[in-house]
C-alpha cells in the first residue's frame, strides 16, 4: 500500500506523520501530492506549503492515523 504522509506534524520518533490518502501506484500517489499541494497553496496564498512524503507501507493505515517508522517499508533505489 502506498501512502501520501504529512510529514510536517511528526511526532519525534513515534510517528513519521499522519496519513492524507492510500494508493495502489506510485502515479496515483503523485498525482494526490500535486492535487493536495495546488489546494494548500489556493487555500492560504500563493507560497504557501505542507511538507509530503509518499511512503510503501507493510500494513494498511486509516487516512488521518499516525504512522510508526516501523511500518514504513524501506526500498534500496538505484544509483544514478
Amino acid at each position: 500500500m502506498i501512502a501520501l504522509i504529512n510529514t510536517f506534524n511528526q511526532i519525534g520518533n513515534d510517528s513519521i506523520g499522519t496519513v492524507i490518502s492510500l494508493h495502489r501506484t506510485m502515479e496515483a500517489a503523485d498525482a494526490k501530492s500535486a492535487k493536495f499541494q495546488a489546494d494548500v497553496r489556493r487555500a492560504n496564498g500563493a507560497n504557501s506549503y505542507i511538507p509530503t512524503r509518499i511512503v510503501t507501507l507493510t500494513e494498511r493505515h486509516a487516512v488521518g492515523k499516525h504512522v510508526h517508522p516501523m511500518y514504513e517499508k524501506v526500498t534500496q533505489l538505484p544509483n544514478d
